[in-house]
């Protein structure tokens, strides 16, 4: 989750008057909670909808929908099933290692395959 938080982070470039509201909650399916909400901008209110876990840690955020409908997960797991079948895994395992190292306040010095961590 740590690369989507960075890909919404880069999204934000500064404060201009926006309000990020919450609206309600609700219990889900498989033990989760939506969270719903509006950010108001002096141009549009952008509705996310934030579907958490609750964990040990405490709530984590584990997908974020679009206008209620558009899934960050369901957009990722596409992406990466399509680069894994048409490349390989190698290929998708380099291309998220590059996502990784290309993200604001990635370490400086990073191995190329995170497979050879242990």
């Amino acid at each position: 989750m740590c690369s989507t938080l960075r890909t919404y982070a880069t999204r934000f470039d500064g404060y201009d008057g926006e309000r990020f509201e919450t609206l309600a909650e609700e219990p889900s399916i498989a033990n989760t909670v939506i969270v719903r909400s509006v950010l108001h901008t002096k141009d549009e209110d952008v509705h996310l909808d934030y579907r958490m876990r609750d964990t040990p840690e405490g709530f984590r955020v584990i997908d974020v929908y679009l206008s209620g409908t558009v899934s960050e997960l369901a957009l990722r797991r596409s992406e990466y099933t399509s680069l894994f079948e048409r490349d390989g895994f190698d290929a998708l395992v380099s291309a998220l290692e590059r996502k990784i190292a290309d993200s604001p306040g990635a370490p400086a010095e990073r191995n190329s395959d995170s497979r050879l961590k242990q």
